[in-house]
């Protein structure tokens, strides 16, 4: 199976660190690339062949709505996955009108996170 190249942008260094150590169990599947900004975000999906960015939606600077919309401007075939722990209807959809493809929460990150990353990637 080809590996997968995963973006997470999140602020809160712990759930960054949570993620990846999630993804990185996956059996070398998954690379992974981190950011702690939307700014820092975008120029890492500009400069990598990125699959799929996970991002955070309250962060310093541009937000994760912001940061989608710039990311799938410069690279419309990057997949996003919104990972937030703010479950506001509102969120929603202002994710989907930013173009996101999976919007999920970080209260089960450890158990719902691979799969939804399965679920945005297509894989078996």
């Amino acid at each position: 199976m080809i590996r997968k190249k995963i973006l997470i942008v999140d602020d809160n260094n712990t759930d960054l660190l949570l993620a990846k150590n999630i993804l990185e169990k996956e059996n070398g599947l998954l690379e992974t690339f981190t950011a702690k900004s939307g700014e820092e975000g975008i120029k890492k999906a500009s400069d990598n062949d990125i699959d799929l960015a996970i991002l955070d939606i309250r962060m310093p600077g541009i937000d994760g709505f912001e940061t989608c919309k710039r990311i799938k401007a410069l690279k419309p075939d990057i997949k996003v996955l919104i990972l937030t722990g703010i479950e506001e209807p509102l969120n929603i959809k202002l994710a989907s009108e930013a173009g996101v493809d999976l919007f999920t929460t970080k209260n089960l990150m450890e158990y719902t996170l691979y799969r939804s990353i399965k679920k945005v990637l297509d894989l078996n």
